[in-house]
Protein backbone atom coordinates (compact mmCIF):
# COMPACT_ATOMS: atom_id res chain seq x y z
CA UNK A 1 0.00 0.00 0.00
CA UNK A 2 2.82 2.58 0.53
CA UNK A 3 4.34 1.96 -2.63
CA UNK A 4 1.11 2.64 -4.45
CA UNK A 5 0.61 5.73 -2.19
CA UNK A 6 4.47 6.93 -3.05
CA UNK A 7 3.87 6.26 -6.60
CA UNK A 8 0.65 8.70 -6.70
CA UNK A 9 2.30 11.39 -5.04
CA UNK A 10 5.54 11.54 -7.53
CA UNK A 11 2.90 11.26 -10.19
CA UNK A 12 1.49 14.18 -8.67
CA UNK A 13 4.49 15.85 -8.24
CA UNK A 14 5.94 15.69 -11.62
CA UNK A 15 2.60 17.01 -13.41
CA UNK A 16 2.68 20.33 -10.58
CA UNK A 17 6.19 20.61 -12.06
CA UNK A 18 5.75 20.39 -15.34
CA UNK A 19 2.36 22.59 -15.31
CA UNK A 20 5.33 25.20 -13.91
CA UNK A 21 7.29 25.11 -17.09
CA UNK A 22 7.74 28.06 -19.29
CA UNK A 23 6.05 26.80 -22.72
CA UNK A 24 7.92 28.91 -24.76
CA UNK A 25 11.30 27.30 -23.73
CA UNK A 26 12.82 24.28 -25.50
CA UNK A 27 12.63 20.93 -23.72
CA UNK A 28 15.85 20.07 -21.91
CA UNK A 29 17.03 23.49 -21.23
CA UNK A 30 16.64 24.82 -17.59
CA UNK A 31 15.43 28.04 -16.61
CA UNK A 32 18.54 28.71 -15.15
CA UNK A 33 21.04 28.15 -17.57
CA UNK A 34 22.14 31.14 -19.22
CA UNK A 35 23.34 31.41 -22.37
CA UNK A 36 26.67 33.32 -23.24
CA UNK A 37 25.17 34.52 -26.74
CA UNK A 38 22.70 36.61 -24.70
CA UNK A 39 24.18 39.41 -22.75
CA UNK A 40 21.32 42.18 -21.26
CA UNK A 41 20.66 45.28 -23.00
CA UNK A 42 22.26 48.29 -21.37
CA UNK A 43 19.02 50.77 -21.00
CA UNK A 44 18.94 54.05 -20.05
CA UNK A 45 15.93 54.59 -17.61
CA UNK A 46 16.68 57.84 -15.74
CA UNK A 47 18.39 61.04 -16.21
CA UNK A 48 19.00 63.92 -14.14
CA UNK A 49 21.06 66.77 -15.35
CA UNK A 50 22.47 69.52 -13.35
CA UNK A 51 24.76 70.29 -9.91
CA UNK A 52 24.76 66.40 -9.33
CA UNK A 53 24.46 64.55 -12.25
CA UNK A 54 22.92 60.92 -12.07
CA UNK A 55 21.46 58.07 -14.16
CA UNK A 56 19.40 55.28 -13.60
CA UNK A 57 20.66 52.56 -16.33
CA UNK A 58 19.33 48.31 -15.93
CA UNK A 59 18.11 49.54 -12.87
CA UNK A 60 21.18 50.72 -10.77
CA UNK A 61 21.48 54.71 -9.92
CA UNK A 62 24.97 56.33 -10.89
CA UNK A 63 26.30 59.24 -10.05
CA UNK A 64 28.93 60.86 -13.22
CA UNK A 65 32.08 59.15 -12.58
CA UNK A 66 31.43 56.41 -10.94
CA UNK A 67 30.75 52.84 -11.38
CA UNK A 68 28.51 49.54 -10.98
CA UNK A 69 27.55 46.42 -11.93
CA UNK A 70 30.26 46.94 -15.39
CA UNK A 71 29.24 50.02 -16.62
CA UNK A 72 31.45 53.28 -15.61
CA UNK A 73 29.41 56.39 -16.02
CA UNK A 74 32.32 58.72 -18.14
CA UNK A 75 29.84 61.93 -18.80
CA UNK A 76 26.57 63.03 -18.29
CA UNK A 77 24.60 65.84 -20.74
CA UNK A 78 21.15 67.68 -21.18
CA UNK A 79 19.78 64.66 -23.15
CA UNK A 80 22.12 62.24 -23.53
CA UNK A 81 25.63 59.68 -21.08
CA UNK A 82 28.52 58.48 -22.06
CA UNK A 83 29.24 55.09 -20.61
CA UNK A 84 32.28 52.34 -20.65
CA UNK A 85 31.22 48.76 -20.71
CA UNK A 86 33.80 46.25 -21.22
CA UNK A 87 36.67 48.79 -22.73
CA UNK A 88 34.07 49.80 -24.99
CA UNK A 89 33.03 53.61 -24.79
CA UNK A 90 29.32 54.93 -26.01
CA UNK A 91 26.58 57.18 -25.86
CA UNK A 92 23.12 56.52 -24.31
CA UNK A 93 20.49 58.64 -25.13
CA UNK A 94 17.75 59.86 -23.38
CA UNK A 95 14.15 60.56 -25.21
CA UNK A 96 12.10 62.62 -23.89
CA UNK A 97 8.35 62.38 -24.01
CA UNK A 98 6.73 65.77 -25.89
CA UNK A 99 3.10 65.94 -23.30
CA UNK A 100 0.59 67.96 -25.27
CA UNK A 101 -0.67 71.10 -22.84
CA UNK A 102 -4.39 71.49 -23.47
CA UNK A 103 -5.69 75.17 -22.01
CA UNK A 104 -7.22 75.08 -19.22
CA UNK A 105 -11.22 75.25 -18.81
CA UNK A 106 -12.23 78.20 -17.17
CA UNK A 107 -14.69 77.55 -14.05
CA UNK A 108 -18.06 79.48 -15.71
CA UNK A 109 -19.09 76.97 -17.73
Amino acid sequence: MNKRVLFYFLMILSQVAWSQRDPTQPPGVSRYQSSGSQQKQTTLQGLIYGENSWVIINDVVIKEGGSKKGIKVLKIKKNKVLIKKNGVERWLTWHQIKVKKYPKKSSDQ
